[in-house]
C-alpha cells in the first residue's frame, strides 16, 4: 500500500508543477471554446493560462516573485560550525 501511495505522491507533486498546471488550464480551455455555450469563458482560461505561464518562464518577473523567500531563509556560511555530515534529502 505504501508503493502506491509513494506513486501517487510522485504523480501529482508532478502534476501540480506550473508548467503541467497551465498545460492543463489550456485543455480545459480549449474544451471550453469548443462548446458554443461557454466559449467566452474559454477565452478567459485561455488568457489567464498563457499570462502564467509567461509569468513563470519570464526570469525577470520570476526572480523577482522567488527573490523574497529566498532572503528568509540564510545561506550556509563556512567559518559558523563546523559541519560533519551533510544529509541530502529528496
Amino acid at each position: 500500500m505504501d508503493h502506491y501511495l509513494f506513486l501517487f505522491k510522485k504523480f501529482l507533486g508532478n502534476l501540480l508543477m506550473p508548467v503541467p498546471v497551465t498545460l492543463l488550464l489550456l485543455l480545459w480551455a480549449l474544451l471550453l471554446l469548443l462548446r458554443r455555450k461557454t466559449r467566452w469563458f474559454g477565452i478567459i482560461v485561455v488568457f489567464v493560462a498563457t499570462t502564467l505561464l509567461f509569468i513563470g518562464s519570464y526570469a525577470p518577473l520570476s526572480h523577482q516573485y522567488i527573490a523574497p523567500f529566498e532572503t528568509q531563509i540564510p545561506s550556509y556560511q563556512k567559518n559558523q560550525i563546523t559541519v560533519d555530515y551533510i544529509a541530502v534529502l529528496g
